[in-house]
């Protein structure tokens, strides 16, 4: 159980690897272990006295330099990073023009800050706040890799262009580049599964490293709640947080929230549309106004919002 520990820690802490490897001695035979994304652990023992022993040694050590099928192509370089105790990855994605004309663009410097489930829906999450990398005119800071079952109706590329449209939403990160990668033979065709890509343009701070319990209070104000706004118009116009905002405006109703789906970020970003609490038309006319969605900071005195999720 300890050896096949090993094998998840590896596939958590590696997204550029399909397959992690591992050996256990002991004194009748050795016992070879395969941690397979998305699948599970295969294994089988062999004696020392058999006579296949070494060719099976020399193929696990080969494996380890050079992984082939077991790796995922696209990361094309690893620098670990021992202060942080996080590795920084270069991956290289692929930008197709309209005329059809695909060009190769390395994405330098991103640190893989979130793992989770590798022998199942298994998710990796690289940033680079830093990015200087743009996708059709737009900044890419952001990837997320998901091991996905194939034939699954979830498209969260799709789902995400659906909430900015017609116009951006505060508060909800933006796709810019997808792609789907289908991944090698060895997995049975029952567990078949494939990786989606998405490459997003905001990023922040994972939700547990932020500073002050009133913080973090606040995001998770921002995300959930909602109330109405008394103000002289009739009727008063709606105040939503996030995920109303999202039910109510955009028919989304985001059903997996958790520490891995929000991140904090401390910059400033405008309002959509007008103002959280609408003032009363100069007009004089008693009309409610369309209202965007309205953040914790605004309502403490602070004219800005928070991307924040």
């Amino acid at each position: 159980m300890q050896a096949i520990s090993y094998l998840h820690y590896l596939l958590l802490a590696r997204p550029d690897l399909h397959v992690t490897q591992g050996l256990l001695t002991c004194e009748d035979n050795i016992t070879f272990f395969f941690g397979i994304a998305g699948y599970g652990i295969r294994s089988f023992a062999v004696n020392w006295a058999s006579k296949e022993l070494w060719k099976l040694l020399y193929a696990f050590v080969y494996r380890l330099y050079e992984p082939g099928d077991f790796a995922d192509p696209s990361y094309v370089k690893m620098v670990p990073n021992w202060e942080k105790n996080i590795g920084t990855y270069t991956v290289c994605i692929t930008e197709k023009t309209e005329d059809g004309v695909e060009t190769a663009i390395e994405c330098p410097g991103f640190e893989h800050i979130y793992a989770s489930s590798p022998f199942e829906t298994r998710t990796h999450v690289l940033s680079n706040p830093h990015s200087q990398v743009t996708v059709n005119t737009k900044i890419l800071t952001v990837f997320k890799d998901q091991l996905c079952r194939l034939g699954t109706a979830f498209d969260e590329y799709t789902i995400l262009n659906l909430i900015h449209t017609p116009e951006k939403v505060p508060g909800v990160v933006e796709a810019v580049y997808h792609e789907f990668i289908m991944i090698p033979s060895f997995i049975p065709a029952s567990k078949k599964r494939g990786r989606r890509r998405i490459g997003l343009g905001q990023t922040g701070r994972r939700f547990p490293s932020i500073p002050t319990l009133q913080q973090m209070l606040g995001v998770v104000f921002d995300i959930l709640e909602g109330t109405l706004i008394s103000i002289d118009l009739s009727p008063p116009p709606q105040m939503f947080a996030v995920l109303r905002y999202l039910r109510s405006e955009r028919e989304i109703l985001h059903r997996d929230i958790s520490k891995g789906n929000v991140l904090y970020n401390e910059d400033e970003i405008p309002s959509i549309g007008s103002v959280c609490m609408s003032d009363a038309d100069p007009s004089g006319a008693n009309e409610a106004k369309e209202v965007s969605p309205c953040f914790i900071k605004y309502l403490v005195g602070e004219r800005y919002v928070r991307n924040t999720l």
